[in-house]
C-alpha cells in the first residue's frame, strides 16, 4: 500500500516571559485545588481559550476557498472517520 504525503500545516508563536508567566502560575495554582474545583476551572480556561481562537484564514490552499462553518470539535477521530466514509461512499460503522 502506498503512503500519501500529508502537509501539516502549523505556526509557532512567541511571546514574553511576562506574558506567559501568569499563564504558568495560573495552572499552578489549578493543579493544587480539590479534583472537583480543578476540573471546573479547567474546563472555564478550555472554553475561554476556544472563544477566543479563530481559523487561521492563511491555511487555505486557494484564494477563491472560504469558510462555510467555524465549529469546535471534541472527537474529531470520530469525526474524521465519518468524513472519510462518506467521501468513499461506505455505509459508517
Amino acid at each position: 500500500m502506498q503512503q500519501k504525503q500529508m502537509d501539516h500545516r502549523f505556526t509557532l508563536t512567541f511571546d514574553a516571559l511576562t506574558t506567559v508567566l501568569p499563564q504558568l502560575q495560573n495552572l499552578l495554582r489549578i493543579s493544587q485545588l480539590p479534583f472537583t474545583e480543578k476540573q471546573r476551572q479547567l474546563q472555564q480556561l478550555i472554553a475561554r481559550r476556544e472563544e477566543s481562537i479563530s481559523f487561521n484564514h492563511t491555511w487555505l490552499g486557494s484564494l477563491s476557498e472560504r469558510t462555510i462553518i467555524e465549529t469546535t470539535g471534541m472527537m474529531m477521530v470520530l469525526l474524521l472517520l465519518l468524513l472519510r466514509a462518506r467521501a468513499c461512499k461506505v455505509p459508517p460503522f
